[in-house]
């Protein structure tokens, strides 16, 4: 017998696509917590996270009977979530709102070098939120979602070598800004 922490997530898409219907509620418990995290770095909205947690879920399970083992489950989720994403962004530029991105001269009040672990954290997360919508997605993927930077490449349909690139011009831009912070 199987352990249900044994079986895969891609075998546990297939299941679904032969209509086992608790096969996706097992992949959703799974999956809520990393793309609610995800979209929240990405909106700093949790509501709206969730919400859209919800709506690539619902896009999985459309998606069911097409599902084909080509690469890693979570590629082939998080690019679907990239999708959504990329959607919202284009949905708010075209409003012309700013709904993604906090203030740009953010800063944490600072009364010594040393900072608390939640200042650091609410500064790297409004630093990541200043990266364009490609970094900012790279970023988060490799290293919040822990992909590698050819499996966040695969997401985010671009080159392996484009995804370094980013990755390097985001990983130099965030260190500037620290640097500055800290001078500062």
């Amino acid at each position: 017998m199987v352990l249900e922490e044994e079986v895969t997530d891609e075998a546990l898409m297939l299941e679904l696509t032969n209509g086992n219907e608790q096969a996706f509620s097992q992949l959703f418990t799974r999956w809520k917590a990393p793309l609610i995290s995800y979209f929240y770095r990405s909106t700093n909205d949790y509501h709206r996270s969730e919400d859209m947690a919800l709506i690539v879920a619902s896009r999985v399970y459309a998606a069911r009977n097409s599902y084909k083992v080509v690469s890693k489950f979570s590629t082939w989720l998080f690019r679907i979530a990239q999708n959504l994403l990329r959607d919202e962004y284009r949905k708010a530029k075209k409003k012309k709102e700013e709904v993604f991105h906090p203030e740009l001269h953010y800063e944490i009040p600072v009364q010594t070098n040393a900072h608390s672990l939640s200042d650091m954290e609410e500064w790297l997360a409004h630093a990541i939120a200043e990266l364009k919508p490609q970094e900012r997605s790279l970023v988060l993927l490799v290293y919040q979602q822990d992909f590698t930077p050819s499996e966040a490449a695969e997401v985010l349909n671009i080159k392996p070598n484009h995804a370094r690139v980013l990755l390097h011009k985001a990983r130099s831009y965030l260190s500037e800004k620290f640097k500055n912070h800290e001078q500062g």
